[in-house]
């Protein structure tokens, strides 16, 4: 029985993860600067607490519910209306659950390959943000990169 609850639970977090990609494509690459920016900034903050999100195999073997932690924080964040932070936070989350199901770690590759079409657009996003005081410091093109395991053309 618990089996084709996992099963069933895995079908579920590939339905939402293809439908948040399916909304990144939509979007153009100036649009994913600053969702760049705010996925490698929640990054940062992370590591602050010794969860290294460009690790997640790593942090899904020291903290087993971390998806689970991560997906009622934006459950939480959602509620108060902060939709391109839950956006950024979905990248991390199917990222992480992609870590736990094999089944879904085509998908989250393909949500980072998706997110390389914004990387010209980093430095103009960060320096708008950080102008407009919504934003403490500055990142840059060169801060990208794809988290272990998740490059969108597997190595």
């Amino acid at each position: 029985m618990f089996n084709w609850i996992k099963k069933k639970s895995v079908q579920v977090q590939k339905r939402e993860a293809e439908t948040f990609l399916n909304n990144i494509k939509s979007m153009d690459s100036e649009e994913l600067g600053p969702l760049i920016v705010l996925v490698l900034d929640q990054r940062n903050n992370l590591l602050e607490t010794g969860m290294d999100l460009m690790r997640p195999f790593e942090c899904v073997e020291i903290k087993p519910d971390f998806s689970f932690l991560l997906s009622s924080a934006l459950k939480e964040r959602q509620k108060s209306g902060d939709y391109i932070l839950v956006a950024a936070g979905m990248v991390w989350l199917h990222t992480v659950r992609a870590a736990c199901s094999p089944e879904l770690r085509q998908v989250a590759r393909d949500i980072w390959g998706e997110l390389e079409r914004g990387r010209p657009h980093i430095n103009t996003a960060s320096i708008q943000m950080f102008a407009t005081g919504s934003f403490h410091h500055i990142i840059t093109n060169s801060d990208f990169r794809f988290p272990e395991g998740f490059t969108p053309t597997p190595l």
